[in-house]
């Protein structure tokens, strides 16, 4: 029989059953094949399941699946896993470093507040010179359209009331090309900006909490703002804060979690 250890993780929130579920698997030893990774993640049905394993001192490998298919990178399922490794392995260590598919991922935290903090690519952004018919699309004023690092496209909406209450269908984006996509607007309350996630092609309607959005939100809005530390919040319906710094060369992402489950995966 095989076991893994297995820890459901709500991220970027103090609070249980807030925030943004992730699914954390510890593997030990050999590394299962990806039809079985995307079995597990499928089974675990959360926006995305983490499966790590340690490389040597202070230094992870680390996958991310959807129910659907793997992605390359994920802030929530990232931060779950170092709360995980920091907090619930009680690693002698406030560093660690994530080696994903292709990026090299440094974490910190400290164990005071148990706050974490990731350190993630900054995307580019390319504006493209028609929003029309992603307004027609959404029925929503959009401003500016851009394509973004991952297959990415970030919509600025003119309205946070417009972006919290509008409803969306998946068939519609993603037979429009807008099947991963970010809309996003200045906040009208005490943060600087909201947004959605809506990745229908990655078998996700709408994400809850969406840390790697932060790689294309945060330069843009510290661009608009003139600020390098930025507060949001996405507009999900669960309960949820973000602090991005924007760096020279990356951001800086900031979260706390909280453990709901864990225990034992069993087959």
């Amino acid at each position: 029989m095989t076991n893994y250890k297995f820890y459901q993780i709500d991220a970027f929130t103090n609070s249980a059953f807030e925030g943004n579920p992730a699914g954390v698997i510890l593997i030990d030893n050999n590394w299962p094949s990806d039809d079985l990774l995307q079995k597990i993640a499928r089974e675990i049905n959360l926006s995305e399941t983490a499966f790590v394993q340690i490389l040597g001192v202070h230094k992870y490998k680390i996958r991310f699946f959807t129910p659907t298919c793997e992605v390359p990178l994920c802030g929530h399922a990232t931060l779950s896993a170092a709360f995980v490794l920091f907090n619930e392995l009680n690693l002698k260590t406030n560093q660690l470093i994530f080696n994903t598919i292709d990026l090299q991922l440094h974490v910190d935290y400290n164990p005071k507040n148990k706050l974490v903090k990731l350190n993630f690519p900054l995307y580019s952004l390319q504006q493209l010179p028609n929003n029309t018919e992603i307004s027609q699309i959404l029925n929503l004023p959009i401003t500016e359209l851009y394509a973004c690092d991952n297959n990415w496209k970030m919509a600025i909406c003119k309205s946070e009331i417009a972006l919290q209450n509008l409803q969306v269908n998946a068939n519609t984006l993603t037979s429009n090309g807008y099947g991963q996509i970010i809309l996003t607007a200045k906040s009208d309350s005490q943060n600087d900006f909201v947004y959605r996630c809506f990745v229908p092609d990655l078998g996700i309607l709408e994400d809850p909490v969406t840390g790697s959005a932060q790689c294309t939100l945060a330069p843009y809005w510290s661009s608009v703002l003139n600020k390098k530390e930025l507060i949001s919040q996405q507009l999900s319906g669960r309960t949820n804060t973000i602090t991005a710094q924007v760096n020279a060369n990356n951001i800086s992402i900031f979260g706390t979690c909280t453990t709901v489950i864990k225990g034992d995966l069993m087959f």
